[in-house]
């Protein structure tokens, strides 16, 4: 789990539902009704299984997934180690609320604008100690350290001045455009193009490519809610456990009692 938001739901997660109790409204075969909820918990859900789907709604959104007849167990072998096997649960999605599976992602959009300004760094820095040293009949690892330094510096000054349009335009603190509204975002990161002032005209500006972007991550709510469906097994299953457990116990006292009777 190295996705933040999806550490970061995990851990609200069980601060949300470290006091939920639960209680099974229907337990018919394959039809369960199930709630979980603690007394003074916001964060109340249910469970609702028929043959072949099943239903999560509560405080947190409402998602149903569909595949095997038996749901729990679906959730049960296709967990990941006992943790959420998020991306394969996407697929099973049947319906979702209005929160969606997934959402646009700031942080997403602002990583990508970092790689890619990182890549061209390397490959501005590159082409200049390249272009310097076919002037000079050489190779960039040959280059006269005066020449290299002045490269260097040229790159120096052009990163400078790339870095202090991107600030305005969409990375400082009051940029052009705001990077929390997608449209907004996306409009400003395909509008963007820089070149050095005093750049022969002749000089691709640089810009951003975002055909290959994706800028949307898993939603909070149905992080969340895929962690309350395995809660929920889980109760279920000790709750299960344990009213087998005192069957057996009730069996067998009564048969003691049975065979005391006999022998007197």
């Amino acid at each position: 789990m190295d996705d933040p938001i999806e550490t970061q739901m995990a851990a609200r997660f069980l601060r949300d539902t470290a006091r939920h109790e639960l209680t099974v409204l229907r337990d018919d075969g394959l039809y369960r009704h199930l709630r979980l909820r603690a007394s003074r918990s916001f964060a109340w859900f249910e469970l609702v299984t028929w043959p072949g789907a099943l239903t999560i709604r509560g405080d947190m959104g409402s998602y149903t997934f569909s595949r095997d007849p038996d749901m729990f167990d679906f959730f049960r072998r296709s967990s990941w180690q006992g943790a959420p096997n998020f991306q394969y649960w996407d697929e099973k999605v049947d319906a979702a609320d209005r929160c969606g599976v997934r959402e646009y992602s700031e942080d997403e959009l602002r990583r990508h604008i970092t790689e890619d300004v990182s890549a061209h760094a390397e490959a501005d820095l590159d082409g200049r100690l390249r272009a310097c040293a076919k002037k000079l009949g050489t190779i960039p690892a040959r280059l006269p350290e005066d020449a290299a330094a002045a490269c260097r510096a040229a790159h120096a000054d052009y990163m400078d001045g790339l870095r202090e349009e991107l600030d305005g335009e969409l990375l400082g603190d009051y940029p052009a455009y705001c990077l929390q509204d997608e449209h907004d975002a996306i409009a400003g990161v395909r509008q963007f193009s820089y070149r050095l002032d005093g750049a022969p005209a002749s000089e691709q500006p640089f810009g951003f490519d975002t055909s290959d972007w994706r800028l949307d991550t898993y939603s909070a709510q149905y992080l969340w809610c895929c962690h309350a469906v395995l809660l929920g097994i889980r109760l279920y299953d000790r709750a299960r456990r344990a009213d087998r457990h005192r069957a057996t116990r009730r069996r067998i006292r009564d048969a003691r009692h049975h065979a005391m009777g006999r022998t007197r």
